[in-house]
């Protein structure tokens, strides 16, 4: 169930939070109103994808993994499942006291519902296993903190539309239900990246055509075709060789990219001041290998050639 949750004007400005990309910004709050009163939540990307981008094609899980790494949340397996914590949470949200009791349990393995209990019984804050106060006795007596949401603004499961009403695909994206197709018309249908590679050479074509309209946003945008160049490369092995992801199936390869330099999923480049656009640390080391790479299959092909000339002599 969803829930109604603070944001603050500081949210905005955290100074780690903006070195991250605006979807996973608003991944982030997104989280929030997923999560329940001690700020868990099921580390399942595709169920969140649902709930927080339900017809955008982009990478929660990697999302997820950079707000772990950036320390915004901590990803943690109790007894073999995946939840998520929300680091700082009860600093920014008061839940209200008629909200259900959490069932997932801490990074430790337990839940807080005993400490809770002990604490109404106490008439005390009290720290969970993690050191941070799960319980306020304004919130056991039912009071009202200044940050505290009202009732009315707890939102009940009868708003939120029933996902199980609606087709949806793999990734979580909104399926519409299929309408009749005038006869003759091929339908698009979903692929690995491999075999939209495989397709695109077969018919003679470029994966991402001359004229599509990424190459003219990212002139405008002031990203360079090397830098383009990169970001494809990056993109293209990501989807083609790593394990986590060369299963992936979309139906629009190319918009897929797209978004993917539009949202800076690598963040291989940063915006300086006077809108100047630079490498990232990240973006000069992909950089320096696929500046190896060619200067490695330049070398061969000159030795290939001489040893050409040396057979022919």
């Amino acid at each position: 169930m969803a829930r109604a949750r603070n944001i603050k004007p500081g949210f905005f400005v955290n100074e780690d939070l903006v070195e991250l990309d605006f979807a996973t910004r608003l991944l982030f709050a997104g989280l929030w109103t997923l999560a329940d009163r001690e700020g868990r939540l099921e580390d399942r990307p595709k169920k969140i994808k649902i709930g927080v981008f339900p017809a955008d094609n982009v990478d929660v899980d990697q999302m997820l993994q950079e707000l772990h790494d950036a320390k915004f949340i901590v990803r943690y397996v109790v007894n073999g499942v995946g939840y998520v914590k929300i680091q700082n949470w009860h600093k920014h949200q008061n839940p209200h006291h008629t909200e259900k009791q959490s069932e997932i349990p801490d990074i430790n393995g337990e839940t807080t519902v005993k400490e809770r209990k002990q604490a109404i019984n106490k008439e005390a804050d009290q720290p969970d296993l993690n050191g941070e106060i799960t319980v306020k006795a304004e919130e056991c007596n039912g009071g009202n903190l200044a940050d505290s949401l009202i009732p009315d603004s707890l939102i009940p499961d009868s708003l939120i539309p029933d996902s199980s009403s609606s087709l949806r695909s793999e990734e979580g994206r909104v399926a519409k239900s299929p309408a009749p197709s005038p006869s003759g018309r091929q339908k698009r249908e979903e692929t690995t990246l491999a075999k939209y590679l495989v397709d695109c050479r077969e018919k003679g074509v470029k994966p991402v055509p001359d004229d599509h309209s990424i190459r003219t946003w990212a002139q405008d945008a002031g990203i360079s075709d090397e830098m383009l160049q990169v970001a494809w490369v990056v993109f293209r092995e990501r989807y083609t060789e790593d394990s986590q992801y060369k299963a992936k199936r979309y139906k629009d390869w190319v918009g897929t990219f797209t978004n993917s330099v539009k949202d800076r999923w690598f963040s291989l480049w940063f915006t300086g001041e006077g809108g100047v656009v630079s490498w990232s640390s990240t973006g000069l080391q992909h950089k320096q290998v696929l500046d190896a790479r060619a200067a490695k299959r330049k070398e061969d092909e000159q030795r290939k050639e001489q040893e050409a000339a040396h057979a022919t002599a």
